[in-house]
């Protein structure tokens, strides 16, 4: 009975992983056949939205109904930087390749990525370095490993 139920919780893992490639490649797909631009940077703009909307709401906790003033607050943020990037950087590359395309939305993923976090990201004062660096990267193999995890 345990494997038919590791198996059952298998295939919806398969599934999950399914729907999002699918959805990942329909976004990929959709915008590169209207707009003619291959925009890696979508899912970005959508883990930015999301922080917005969290940040919203940790500002607007006191108030009632704050989720919809949220959703419509990143909404607005995200049509914001969209335009920004469009105006700024797409616009420059519109008649290339679209290997300059690829390179510049996936600099923008990057870019956008580790701006999140260092806006949202919690501190990490809690990792003090016991050893020098040097001193942990001359071992090798599996004592690599615990030598680097027990520098925090």
């Amino acid at each position: 009975m345990d494997d038919v139920s590791f198996l059952f919780g298998q295939f919806l893992g398969g599934l999950t992983t399914a729907m999002f490639l699918f959805l990942i490649a329909s976004g990929l797909s959709l915008v590169f056949g209207v707009m003619r631009v291959l925009n890696f940077a979508h899912g970005s703009l959508y883990m930015v939205g999301a922080y917005l909307a969290w940040q919203v709401v940790q500002w607007l906790a006191p108030m009632l109904g704050s989720f919809w003033l949220a959703a419509l607050a990143a909404a607005l943020g995200v049509a914001l930087l969209g335009g920004l990037i469009e105006r700024l950087l797409l616009r420059h590359i519109y008649g290339r390749e679209e290997l300059y395309q690829l390179l510049l939305t996936y600099a923008l993923v990057l870019i956008l990525g580790d701006a999140a976090k260092a806006l949202w990201a919690r501190s990490s004062s809690r990792c003090r370095a016991r050893r020098s660096w040097p001193e942990a990267s001359r071992c090798s193999g599996l004592r690599c490993r615990s030598t680097i995890s027990s520098l925090c």
